[in-house]
C-alpha cells in the first residue's frame, strides 16, 4: 500500500501555513500545480484592496522536525545550488520561506 512520507506531510502542511499568514494579512497566494523549486506566487493588494499586479515568487521549505542548527536565535538552511541557479534564470524575485510546524512560525 502506497504511503504518504513525512516530508510530503510536511511540505503540504508549510504551504497551507502561507497560504494561511499571506491571506491573513490581505494579499494573495497562488499554488504551483507542478513544483519545480517553486511552490507558489504571492500578489500584493494594496491599503484600497487593489491587486496590484505586484508578485514574488516563492519556495517553501516546512519541517516538523526543526531545522538544522535550530536554536534561540536563528537556524541553518542550505539552498540546493541547482535550485539557485533555476531562481536566478526565472527574472522575477524568489522568496524562500522557512516554516516550522512545531511553533508555528515561519521566516
Amino acid at each position: 500500500m502506497p504511503q504518504r512520507g513525512i516530508q510530503q506531510r510536511a511540505g503540504y502542511r508549510g504551504e497551507a501555513f502561507v497560504d494561511k499568514a499571506v491571506s491573513d494579512a490581505g494579499h494573495v497566494w497562488n499554488d504551483t500545480k507542478c513544483d519545480f523549486a517553486v511552490d507558489g506566487q504571492i500578489e500584493f493588494v494594496d491599503t484600497d484592496r487593489e491587486v496590484t499586479g505586484v508578485a514574488v515568487l516563492a519556495q517553501v521549505k516546512a519541517t516538523e522536525a526543526g531545522f538544522r542548527g535550530d536554536t534561540a536565535t536563528g537556524f541553518k538552511f542550505t539552498c540546493k545550488a541547482d535550485h539557485i541557479d533555476y531562481w536566478l534564470r526565472l527574472g522575477r524575485p524568489v522568496v524562500l520561506i522557512c516554516v516550522d510546524l512545531r511553533v508555528q512560525l515561519a521566516w
